[in-house]
């Protein structure tokens, strides 16, 4: 919906000479007391009395709820890249974590419920656990097709000589083809400078989630496409688990300890965290790098962040905690020298 620029200059937090021909995202603003909405019509803002947010995006100095999520990535894309022709993929992106958010408090709900649902609960288990790593999977490929998007259309890079190089050379749309070469060999980062005009950090950045990236996509293909299916998953009062022998740990890079009451069992948790952690660490790490190597505009808010609020985000906490649990639990166990990992 269009706005008179002049009216947006009411917003106290917007950098209106700045905007460009960016497009602005009208959301709530939390000013650590209060809540304050502005919604277009007929081309001026009107001042809604806001109460609180469900679900969604909003401005702030400090999260209003220890539950809503800072994404360095998402914020970026408000912040400094909010052009018309990637807005859909920005809100694609969005959608992506509150499913992601979703698929772990499903997970969460099957263990809870195992009892009323019966005997086929590890089921349904078993075929959310296929479903993240598919989202997880397109969160890679949405990223870069934002990425090659804003290098066709936006970036103006900070070096010149780079700068002469990529007005000829556009970068592929498909995440695969920047890290890996043939099927499955991961690209080192100076393989992936050598063959596209990217700067050494932002193929740095690219190579670290390569490895990553091919694991899951490996895994997730098998399952569509080879049809090997997650293997028997096991529900108890402690939470889901999976035989320690089981092909999708090794696959995915996931060491564990046995649980104590059966050796042979291994907790769940820490690859689903593996998946959703891995997944938005690596996006991260590679709009950190083109931020870096790009001049991008200000930000539209400066001083602010953008937090993400959700019907699941507890469920993300939660996992965040018990990940982290489990990887201290791991290294007390571990016989010899200990360090952080």
């Amino acid at each position: 919906m269009q706005v008179n620029r002049d009216a947006l200059r009411a917003l106290p937090f917007l950098a209106v000479d700045d905007m460009g021909d960016r497009v602005v995202n009208l959301m709530p603003l939390w000013d650590g007391t209060a809540w304050h909405h502005w919604l277009p019509h007929e081309g001026r803002l009107i001042k809604m009395q806001t109460v609180g947010v469900v679900v969604g995006e909003y401005l702030a100095q400090v999260a209003e709820a220890p539950t809503d999520l800072s994404i360095p990535f998402l914020e970026f894309a408000w912040q400094r890249a909010s052009w018309p022709e990637l807005c859909g993929l920005w809100r694609h992106l969005t959608d992506d974590i509150h499913n992601l958010a979703t698929c772990v408090a499903k997970l969460e709900y099957f263990v809870a419920e195992r009892e009323a649902i019966g005997s086929g609960a590890s089921a349904f288990v078993q075929t959310e656990l296929e479903y993240l790593l598919v989202l997880a999977r397109s969160v890679f490929d949405l990223l870069q097709e934002l990425i090659a998007r804003v290098w066709k259309q936006r970036v103006r890079l900070l070096d010149p000589a780079a700068e002469a190089e990529r007005k000829h050379r556009e970068l592929p749309a498909e995440f695969s083809r920047i890290v890996l070469k043939g099927k499955s060999d991961v690209r080192s980062a100076e393989e992936i400078s050598a063959k596209f005009p990217v700067s050494p950090s932002l193929a740095g950045a690219y190579a670290s989630a390569g490895a990553f990236f091919s694991r899951v996509r490996d895994v997730r293909d098998n399952i569509v496409h080879g049809g090997k299916a997650i293997e028997m998953i096991f529900l108890s009062e402690r939470g889901p688990s999976i035989h320690r022998t089981t092909h999708i740990l090794d696959a995915l890079g996931v060491s564990a300890v046995p649980k104590e009451e059966n050796s042979n069992l291994i907790s769940l948790w820490p690859l689903v965290a593996r998946v959703v952690f891995g997944a938005l660490t690596s996006c991260d790490r590679i709009i950190d790098a083109l931020a870096r190597d790009v001049l991008f505009p200000p930000q539209l808010a400066p001083g602010y962040s953008v937090f993400l609020r959700g019907f699941h985000n507890g469920s993300l906490t939660r996992l965040r905690n018990r990940y982290s649990a489990d990887l201290k639990r791991a290294s007390a166990r571990r016989p010899g020298p200990r360090g952080p990992r």
